[in-house]
């Protein structure tokens, strides 16, 4: 059973079905707008993908910082 258990993670793994538009959600949160009204879907990732919450925090912050 030991041998079992790579595949069996790679099966449980989420697959990750590509990147959401985070440009377009971090130009909207500088504008003040709200992000959540008009790109509900990449919300919603951001909110479930740790991955993709990170990168975006980090885009957010460098263009923050560029002001």
């Amino acid at each position: 059973m030991a041998g079992s258990a790579p595949h069996a993670r790679a099966r449980t793994r989420r697959r990750h079905s590509g990147p959401p538009d985070l440009a377009a959600q971090t130009q909207l949160e500088l504008a003040g707008e709200d992000p959540q009204k008009a790109l509900p879907d990449v919300a919603h990732h951001l909110r479930t993908c740790p991955e993709c919450k990170e990168e975006h925090d980090a885009l957010l912050k460098i263009l923050q910082s560029e002001d």
